[in-house]
This record gives structure tokens, C-alpha cells and sequence, in this order.
């Protein structure tokens, strides 16, 4: 199979037929839209939907426009520019905010004499003509010298050919800067060096990076035969997992487990969260019956939010050497059910002796030592400046080194976390609960026992919010859960009592500088609801349903929670 992109006369006749067909005219679509664009760095507006047509003006990250078109030849999508313009801008410049399908295809054009780049002369010495896919590709050496570079301009992928049929084999950032090795004499495409994939080479729009050097000097080609690569094998995004205190992973996939996660990553995918980019997720799901995992984009750290709050409270509990009080079990109350910054340094001041920084190396050692390697804390929770009180002298303290990406996602240098690590932390508490067993009593013989297990479920499943994973189970399901968000992250992290099977439940979102709310709250619900389906499907849920996340404080917590936990006769997990 082969992917060829060849613009001939019998296509321009049908564009001519779709525009006048499918958009007269090219205001009919104006103000109707429930589809936006929004520029990933900044991408050019273009009478037409190819590079030769004139340009219209920029646009950059951070506004959002109508998307009226789509073409139904190539990749361009026409946006709304202003009230009075319309025009074209390139797919892969764009982040597209809505459901892509109901956009019309149309191929209106808004000059219809465009402006014809000047013609490439081709220098290649390989005597490439039309279509000769036996071309052969470039060959890099280690000593070979490149006079011409470019440099991204933004988050950009690269390609296994010259347009975005390709596969993608890689994402640069912007100020990458790599080689140029060929052009492309029909395509506003440049082969670059790429030693991150076999073979070494990988193709870029033209428009999304800076040339450095003379491009006309490079070798030209217009092979359009690209087939399909044998690449490296990269890390699958749908992988088993194992729990971080067993020696060895699973020895097969958990089949049960594989289809609803594939299904869950391509929904995310057509929700533009994609591994590898500045907007990106990972899910983490167990069964507690069978102890099947499966991580989802794995290995990636995210910002930490108020879900590192789990190991917080585990981290409580296995110091609790005493009869746990009133205040404290508020303070608690206030740390989870209402995620209270305050609170949780009341916290960490009690693990600490008085200390917050203390505080935080002792949750972090408590994860140490359960081996969970890739989640950490190293500094309190952020509350500003109290009003008259002094503003507090800030002890020094530097961020950890993990074997997970630290880099892709921009994490929180003081406060990380995987779906994985969290998601064994809860499976950790749920065993505890339900008899005594699993890592934390054996790790930490007589520091934890079942019943204060029992107390940390029954003080999670006090948050009764039916948003974000509660928003895709029926309201009588069991759920014991800590969600948080910071401006650019948002996730959620569950132990899910269902008639169909008990799970853990782990979903963490990140989208560069904001993640709108609603986008990453649907999107979860429906994320729970795919997994709720899978182990009930005789009551499967047909539609995700979702409130607002009311405020929070002591007066809306759940009466009986203070009266259960200061007892200890805590009802059990199941």
C-alpha cells in the first residue's frame, strides 16, 4: 500500500463542482459553527487551500476561529477569520476544537488568480522525474556536513513523507533545529535528518519552520511514492503493567482488558490528545479481581495537582500512632473530600514534626519504599500570602529525578505523579481495606492495619460530585475517589465498586499553558463510562451525565463520615 498526494486536472474539476455544490457562498456557514481552530504556534491564512495561494493574514495560539470548511482533496480547513473573511489554514497548524466530521467539505477559493510561488529548479543529481518512487533516499553519515537547517517555529510533527497522509514518526519543539537533506518540488514539504527513527530522515511543512541557509542549494525531488516505513518499534501507548512491588510483568496482554483501552486511547486521539505533543493524556485502569493492568501513554509525569493528596492521607495514617482526633480527622476530611491547600499543610506538618518540607520527604519515602519510583512530593501545597501573617521564609529544596519524562509535559518540579503510581497506590489501600492483605500491611506491619484502610475508603467516598469519572457511572455505584486541576491538568483517580467487577480508575489530561474545562470533564466521564461498560454491560450506561463541582467546606461534608471514622467501626469495602 502507498500513500500518493497528486493534484491533477480531473481533481481541480471536482473542487470547482464540491464549491459550488456544497458552499455557495463562503459567508453561509458564518456564526453557525460548533467546530474552532485555534493555531498551535501561529500558521498562515490563505486565499486557497494549498500553498500557492495568496496569503491573508497570521494566525497564533491562543484565539480561537469558526471552522465554516473543510476540503475534501487535501488537508486544509477554512476558518472564520473576522465577520467580513474567511480563509484557509493548513490541518496539521491547527488544533481543531469540536466534532471534525460535521464540518462541510467545500473547496471555495477567495482569489481566483492566486499569486504562484517562484518555480524550484531541481539540482538533484539522482534524475528524479514524476512519480519515481525507486528513487533512492539520501544515506547520512556521521561526517556528512549539512549548509542548510531549519528550525521549528512550534510544536510540529515530522513525517515519514511529504504531507499528512504520512505517519507520523516523531514531534519537534520549537527552536529543534536539524539538517535539510532534500526538498520537494511539488510539496511545501523538507526532508530533514532525523536520527531519532530507522532510516534517519523524516519530512516537515515548509511553513511551520524557519529555513536557515540557502534552499535552493539543497538536492530537489518529486518522488511521490513514500510507501509505508518499518520504523523502530516505539513504546506501544496501550501496555501491561505490573504492580511496582512484583519482580516480574505480566507474561501476555490481558486480553479482557485490551479492547475497551484501545477504544479509550482512539477516543482520545479524536479528542486531540495525543502522546508525544503538548496535549496529551494517560489513563491507568486495574482489576482488582484479576489484578490486570493496562497503562495508557505510559511513563509520562504529570503536574502532581491535589491527587498526590492519596499518599498524603496514606502517608497520615501510617504515622497515626494515637487515637485519631476530631481535628485531625477534619483536617483530613478537609484534604480530600474539599481538597483545602490549608488543611493538607496542616497535614504535612504533622509528618514533618512541624515541618512541611519534612512532611513531603516523608510521603515520598513512604512511596520509596513501596517501590513506586515515578510520584513525589518536595514542598508544600501553594496558599499564598496569608492575610497578617508574615510571609514565610521559603526553606531551599530542588525537584527529583524519576525515570519517567520529565520534560514532555512540563510537570511541576515539586510535585509529580504517573496514572500507574497512582493507581497502585489505590489498589494498595483497596486490598488493605477489604482483608489486611497487599503491600501496605506487609511493608508497614502494625503501622497500617484494615481498619484505618477502611477509614481512608470510607473518607474518600464521602466526595459524591458527579463529574469528571462519576460522571460515567450510575449515581448508586460505589466510588472512593481524589480528583484535582491546575491550569494546564486535570485528572481523577478512582477505586470503582461495580455489580460487575471492583476496578481502579486513573485519568490525567494536559494541554500547554490552559486545559478548558469543558473539554477535559466530558472527556473523563466518557473515559469511565467506556470502562463501567466494559464490566456491566447487561446495565450499560447509555449517556455520561455531569453537575457542576459545588463549593466545598466542613458544613457540606457528609454528616455521618466524622462519627464513622472517629468509631472505627468503619463498614467494610465491599
Amino acid at each position: 500500500m502507498s500513500a500518493r498526494v497528486v493534484r491533477t486536472a480531473s481533481s481541480l474539476l471536482l473542487a470547482a463542482c464540491v464549491a459550488l455544490i456544497l458552499l455557495s457562498s463562503p459567508r453561509q456557514a458564518q456564526g453557525q459553527s460548533s467546530v474552532f481552530a485555534e493555531a498551535i504556534n501561529e500558521a498562515n491564512v490563505r486565499t486557497g487551500p494549498g500553498l500557492e495561494y495568496t496569503p491573508i493574514t497570521k494566525i497564533t495560539a491562543g484565539t480561537r476561529y469558526p471552522v465554516v470548511g473543510r476540503s475534501a482533496l487535501y488537508p486544509w480547513v477554512l476558518i472564520q477569520v473576522t465577520d467580513a473573511q474567511q480563509g484557509w489554514v493548513f490541518r496539521d497548524l491547527v488544533r481543531i476544537i469540536g466534532i471534525e466530521n460535521n464540518i462541510p467539505y467545500t473547496e471555495v477559493t477567495f482569489d481566483l488568480s492566486p499569486t504562484q510561488p517562484p518555480a524550484v529548479e531541481a539540482t538533484s543529481t539522482t534524475g528524479d522525474t514524476a512519480g519515481a518512487s525507486s528513487e533512492e533516499a539520501p544515506t547520512a553519515t556521521a561526517t556528512q556536513q549539512y549548509d542548510v537547517m531549519i528550525e521549528a517555529q512550534g510544536e510540529l510533527n515530522v513525517r515519514y513523507g511529504p504531507g499528512t497522509e504520512y505517519p507520523r514518526i516523531g514531534v519537534l519543539q520549537a527552536g529543534d533545529r536539524y539538517p535539510v537533506t532534500r526538498r520537494h518540488t511539488q510539496f511545501p514539504w523538507v526532508e530533514i535528518a532525523y536520527p531519532n527513527v530507522a532510516g534517519g530522515f523524516g519530512w516537515v511543512y515548509i511553513e511551520a519552520v524557519k529555513i536557515i541557509g540557502n534552499l535552493n542549494s539543497v538536492p530537489a525531488t518529486s518522488m511521490i511514492d513514500f510507501g509505508y516505513p518499518v520504523l523502530t518499534p516505539t513504546q506501544p501507548m496501550v501496555v501491561t503493567s505490573s504492580a511496582p512491588w512484583t519482580a516480574t510483568a505480566p507474561a501476555a496482554p490481558p486480553k479482557p482488558l485490551i479492547g475497551v483501552s484501545n477504544n479509550i486511547y482512539d477516543l482520545m486521539l479524536s479528542q486531540q490528545f495525543d502522546p508525544g505533543t503538548s496535549r496529551q493524556g494517560a489513563v491507568f485502569i486495574l482489576d482488582l479481581q484479576t489484578g490486570e493492568s493496562i497503562s495508557l501513554n505510559p511513563n509520562v509525569a504529570y503536574s502532581g495537582m491535589s491527587l498526590i493528596k492519596i499518599p498524603v492521607m496514606i502517608s497520615f495514617f501510617r504515622k497515626l500512632k494515637t487515637t485519631l482526633t476530631l481535628e485531625e480527622a477534619q483536617k483530613v476530611a478537609e484534604m480530600i473530600v474539599c481538597s483545602e491547600n490549608l488543611a493538607s499543610n496542616y497535614v504535612l506538618r504533622l509528618l514533618g514534626d512541624g515541618s512541611e518540607y519534612r512532611g513531603a520527604e516523608y510521603v515520598t519515602e513512604m512511596m520509596r519504599q513501596l517501590g513506586i519510583k515515578n510520584t513525589f512530593l518536595v514542598g508544600p501545597f501553594f496558599v499564598g500570602k496569608v492575610e497578617g501573617q508574615p510571609t514565610a521564609t521559603v526553606e531551599p529544596v530542588g525537584t527529583l529525578k524519576t525515570e519517567a519524562n520529565q520534560q514532555i509535559t512540563d510537570p511541576d518540579p515539586f510535585n509529580q505523579a504517573t496514572p500507574a503510581d497512582l493507581g497502585w497506590m489505590l489498589s494498595a489501600l483497596y486490598y488493605c481495606a477489604l482483608n489486611g492483605s497487599g503491600p501496605l500491611t506487609s511493608t508497614f506491619p502494625g503501622d497500617i492495619t484494615m481498619t484505618e484502610c477502611r477509614q481512608m475508603v470510607r473518607m474518600m467516598r464521602s466526595n459524591h460530585v458527579s463529574a469528571l469519572i462519576g460522571g460515567g457511572l450510575p449515581a448508586d455505584v460505589p466510588l472512593a475517589r481524589k480528583y484535582g486541576w491546575v491550569d494546564e491538568v486535570h485528572g481523577d483517580a478512582a477505586l470503582v465498586s461495580t455489580p460487575g467487577g471492583d476496578y481502579v480508575l486513573v485519568v490525567m489530561l494536559r494541554n500547554k499553558t490552559w486545559l478548558d474545562y469543558d473539554q477535559s470533564f466530558p472527556l473523563i466521564a466518557e473515559i469511565s463510562r467506556l470502562v463501567y461498560n466494559h464490566y456491566n454491560p447487561s446495565t450499560a450506561l447509555a449517556q455520561t451525565h455531569s453537575e457542576s463541582v459545588p463549593a466545598c467546606s466542613l458544613d457540606t461534608i457528609d454528616s455521618g463520615l466524622f462519627a464513622d471514622i472517629l468509631s472505627g467501626d468503619v463498614p467494610a469495602i465491599k
